[in-house]
């Protein structure tokens, strides 16, 4: 039974044949549908995990994310074999081999990324869970997110925060966790803190299998090149 329908139903018996009052009632009720559905058409079109486009877009306005983030993807310079993102020596007599300009200190080290709409849409996600964290290492139930919690989906369960107590926080991310993400992560402010209090170091740390010596128990010392059983832990490395 459809809205019209329903309120057909509800017409006294002496007005339930004329015609006019059917015509009525289907018209006001056909626009109270489409005013229905509009609305909820709305509301699916602007879910973050619906939307997509121009919704997301809106969506990031609104919690003041835009999909363009600045200098996060490094250019690609003169260098040498070793760094992936750099072009040696042209050849003239090869017009297909690239090669790229030398850097300038007075320009821009990176360019700005656009997000595709699955990557945005994870950002816009973590920036409400962001504007809705507690502030607390651990929340309590009943709280929003705690700052650890946020951290774990943000790094996908390979990063930790440890609390310094000096007014700094210190964020440890598994080297499986690109350079680019990271920083992406901080540039767009999703790397929850409490109000007052910031992050001193950013650090790739191997977790369960950093190097360290014995006086510490979570650390690995050097491997055994005659015996490949003994494994040898992995530097920690700072970021940022």
């Amino acid at each position: 039974m459809n809205f019209a329908e329903e309120y057909e139903n509800l017409l006294i018996r002496q007005y339930r044949q004329h015609s006019r009052a059917r015509a009525e009632i289907e018209l006001y009720a056909g626009l109270f549908e489409r005013l229905r559905d509009f609305k909820a058409e709305i509301g699916r079109a602007f879910d973050v995990d619906e939307a997509v486009g121009q919704q997301l877009d809106v969506i990031g306005r609104l919690v003041d994310r835009p999909r363009i983030v600045p200098e996060i993807l490094l250019q690609t310079r003169f260098g040498f074999s070793i760094n992936p993102v750099s072009r040696g020596f042209a050849d003239r007599f090869d017009p297909a081999r690239p090669s790229a300009p030398f850097a300038d200190k007075f320009a821009p080290a990176r360019d700005p990324l656009e997000l595709e709409d699955p990557d945005y849409r994870l950002f816009l996600k973590l920036k409400i869970a962001v504007n809705n964290c507690s502030g607390v290492m651990a929340s309590a139930p009943g709280q929003g997110p705690s700052i650890q919690e946020v951290v774990q989906v943000a790094f996908d369960g390979s990063a930790r925060v440890v609390d310094r107590k000096n007014m700094t926080l210190r964020l440890y991310v598994d080297p499986s966790v690109e350079d680019q993400t990271i920083l992406l992560m901080r540039r767009m402010d999703l790397i929850p803190a409490p109000a007052g209090v910031g992050y001193d170091i950013i650090i790739q740390d191997p977790f369960g299998r950093p190097f360290g010596f014995d006086n510490n128990p979570n650390t690995l010392g050097f491997a055994d090149k005659a015996d490949p059983e003994a494994k040898g832990g992995q530097f920690a490395r700072k970021i940022l």
